[in-house]
């Protein structure tokens, strides 16, 4: 199980050149063709650990208990998150249908009491995540997300560098493992991240060299 580790690291408040990387040429379809490009529990405990600014660390542990994308998770207010039904209002962004739209989405019951030490001096109308402005950016967000991948010397996540989008893919990555049920949990995962082709979430069932290598040697374990 993944452990509340609260330590909490400083990031660097350095600028970088992203424009590659958040790009065009950075788009998350390279992110979801990368079979290795997901972060593990063991590897997101290192990364919070090392993490010293609560709001830095909030939002690394949001993207991966939520799976929501980095967008979606800067747009939450306050007055979004219903702590009483444990559950939290998301502006899903869809570009190809150029049409946005809200909807309720259940949070794990540990998370929601993560954001509500975190948020209990903010008003219902601020963003949960500020910048440098009211709003913390897209770009703000990725370099804060590098910085606390390399911080623990993680450089690349498969073959890409760290990116706000690995925490969303190893959500999914993570929640079909420690499902009992492949066949119910796809379904819910389907509906989790909004996917309208369930080909889409299928991607998920993957596995590591380590994962196959543990099957094999149970299959043909010595009795």
């Amino acid at each position: 199980m993944i452990t509340q580790n609260t330590r909490i690291v400083q990031c660097k408040g350095k600028a970088f050149n992203t424009k590659n990387k958040m790009g065009k040429g950075f788009e998350t379809q390279n992110i979801m063709s990368d079979l290795e490009g997901y972060l593990t529990p063991i590897q997101i405990n290192r990364v919070l650990a090392n993490v010293q600014i609560e709001r830095n660390r909030m939002l690394i542990l949001f993207g991966w208990r939520s799976g929501r994308r980095i967008s979606e998770i800067l747009n939450v207010r306050k007055k979004d998150i219903n702590f009483d039904r444990g559950v939290i209002k998301f502006r899903i962004l869809k570009k190809r249908k150029n049409k946005d739209y809200y909807k309720l989405k259940p949070i794990d019951s540990g998370m929601m009491r993560e954001l509500k030490i975190y948020t209990s001096k903010f008003g219902d109308d601020d963003f949960i995540f500020k910048g440098y402005n009211e709003q913390l950016s897209r770009r703000q967000a990725y370099n804060i997300i590098r910085e606390a991948c390399e911080g623990v010397n993680i450089y690349n996540v498969g073959t890409k560098p760290p990116h706000p989008h690995h925490l969303r893919h190893s959500f999914a990555v993570n929640f079909l493992r420690r499902c009992k049920n492949p066949t119910i949990a796809i379904k819910i995962l389907q509906e989790i991240l909004e996917h309208t082709d369930l080909k889409t979430t299928s991607f998920y069932l993957q596995f590591s060299q380590e994962d196959i290598k543990k099957e094999l040697e149970n299959v043909f374990a010595e009795e």
